[in-house]
């Protein structure tokens, strides 16, 4: 809604009452002649002015670009929180330690649950590492525990932890939270030749401050860890032969949303259907179906291309490296589609909102074909664009354009006209003629008045040779009202004015300039009386 003046020039008395002359007539009439509301129409109400673009002409055209469809990193695989336990149990009693005794060393292999995904090297953006260490030993344990295969800045993780004394019915337990962002994760295990394998190392040292200390049947000392929250900022290895079926789905287009009906004919269209692939993956795409749909209308077109149900076969990207910005080199596979090999004129012509589509995307269709060696960049994905760009050229048929104003008039005037009728003016500086339709609402936008606009029209602007408008042209449309009406004026909070376009009257598909547009004023003549 834009910001709209109103104004109602109103005189209810020009009278004297205090005169040595007594009036003796009832009352008398009076007209008043005042514009209560204006506005400016331009293309930017007729499609969103942020997908409007001038040509070198100084025409205009429309370009739009949408993400229709994207498959993120987290889609192809995710790390859980995995939890890993390791104990150290007396199953005899009666040994004694002196203290700084190193009571038990030990090298562990966990490997993670990540489905069909085979991850050999990993860094991680974000994550932690819970610890919890438990003992029933009545004698402190310092414990060192080490992910020597996690390491940042070439320095593998490592804490030194001390666990308090305590006995077995009261066992010691001490739990910290460790920052594991930044880190780089080797997954091949000890042996280098495995994947998904976290290798853990710990030690436990009996205190060297402390006392000898004799271990019960039974003792324990325990270590559980447990990775929580990682989300990783790169991943390498193979990524298993995954097929992602995306049902039919709709997404919300807003090109033409102030368009409410009517039809138009293209004189051109260039749509461009373009996958990007981010991630050191062959891909292969098939598009089982793209339509456009107007649910005002109920007009669905389906578009009819050679691409629909072939299989597209698109290449890995090209690593660079985190070092770069952006660290891959997307592969781009694009197919054109426009009035010679397709319907493409057909599906923007239904003036959608939403264009649904469904398509089937396998990773490694030939299976581990990089030996390993597929790649993923947080942030770097699979995206699936579908975008136009048409010249304003077009011939239209009732193309029906909506605009809201504030009314004020209730506020104004505490006498309601007895008679009169309204006067639109009209500046077209369309090469379209156009019939106006005006409709008084209420506070919650709803429809409370039908202002009667009969056998008007506003004329289309003058065409030089080229077509091209040469001035706005001048019109004006009587609107005639009663007394129903007049009330309603009053009591409505809204003026709703649907203009109608048509370029029946032009023999050509019609190019539109960015400096076309179309002046409303609305003046009213209304009759008041004034009593004694």
């Amino acid at each position: 809604m834009k910001k709209h003046y109103f104004f109602v020039v109103f005189f209810l008395f020009v009278i004297l009452w205090v005169s040595c002359k007594k009036i003796t007539s009832p009352g008398w009439d009076f007209d008043v002649l005042a514009p209560i509301a204006y506005t400016t129409l331009s293309m930017n109400d007729l499609i969103a002015d942020s997908l409007l673009q001038t040509n070198s002409d100084q025409s205009l055209k429309v370009v739009y670009e949408n993400k229709i469809f994207g498959l993120d990193f987290d889609t192809l695989f995710n790390i859980p929180d995995t939890t890993m336990r390791d104990s150290l149990q007396w199953v005899f009693g009666g040994v004694t330690f002196n203290p700084g005794t190193v009571v038990w060393s030990a090298t562990g292999e966990n490997k993670l649950a990540l489905g069909d995904v085979e991850l050999t090297n990993v860094i991680l953006r974000e994550g932690s590492i819970v610890t919890r260490f438990q003992s029933t030993v009545q004698e402190a344990i310092i414990i060192n525990y080490s992910i020597p295969y996690a390491t940042k800045n070439s320095i593998p993780f490592s804490i030194t932890d001390t666990i308090p004394a305590g006995t077995s019915s009261s066992p010691a337990v001490i739990t910290k939270t460790h920052d594991i962002s930044g880190y780089e994760l080797d997954m091949r295990g000890s042996t280098g030749n495995d994947f998904n394998t976290i290798v853990t190392a710990y030690s436990m040292t009996t205190d060297p401050n402390g006392q000898p200390v004799t271990v019960n049947f039974g003792d324990y000392v325990k270590v559980i860890t447990t990775f929580s929250g990682v989300v990783p900022e790169y991943g390498r290895g193979y990524f298993g032969q995954i097929i992602e079926n995306i049902e039919p789905t709709s997404e919300y287009i807003n090109s033409f949303k102030n368009i409410t009906g009517g039809t138009i004919d293209l004189e051109s269209i260039d749509m461009v259907l373009t996958i990007k692939n981010g991630i050191g993956v062959d891909l292969q795409a098939k598009i089982n179906e793209i339509t456009s749909i107007n649910s005002a209308t109920g007009n669905n077109v389906a578009l009819s291309h050679s691409i629909v149900g072939s299989a597209l076969n698109i290449n890995r990207s090209i690593e660079k490296g985190l070092a770069f910005d952006p660290p891959v080199d997307y592969s781009v596979y694009s197919i054109s589609m426009n009035n010679s090999n397709s319907n493409a004129d057909q599906l923007i012509e239904t003036l959608p909102d939403s264009i649904r589509y469904a398509m089937e995307l396998t990773l490694n269709p030939l299976g581990n074909a990089s030996g390993s060696n597929d790649f993923l960049y947080n942030g770097h994905g699979i995206d699936v664009y579908l975008d136009f760009e048409m010249p304003l050229s077009f011939s239209a048929t009732g193309l029906i354009l909506k605009d809201t104003m504030e009314l004020n008039l209730s506020d104004t005037a505490e006498t309601i006209p007895i008679d009169g009728f309204l006067q639109l003016h009209a500046y077209n500086g369309f090469p379209f003629s156009a019939k106006p339709q005006l409709y008084l609402m209420d506070e919650g936008f709803n429809i409370i008045e039908k202002l009667v606009v009969e056998n008007s029209e506003i004329l289309a602007a003058d065409l030089d040779q080229n077509l091209k408008a040469t001035g706005k042209k001048y019109s004006s449309v009587p609107i005639y009202i009663n007394q129903k009406n007049i009330e309603a004026l009053y009591e409505a909070k809204y003026l709703l004015i649907e203009i109608i376009f048509s370029t029946a009257s032009q023999p050509n598909h019609v190019k539109i300039y960015n400096d076309y547009e179309m002046d409303l004023k609305l003046v009213a003549d209304f009759k008041y009386t004034v009593e004694n």
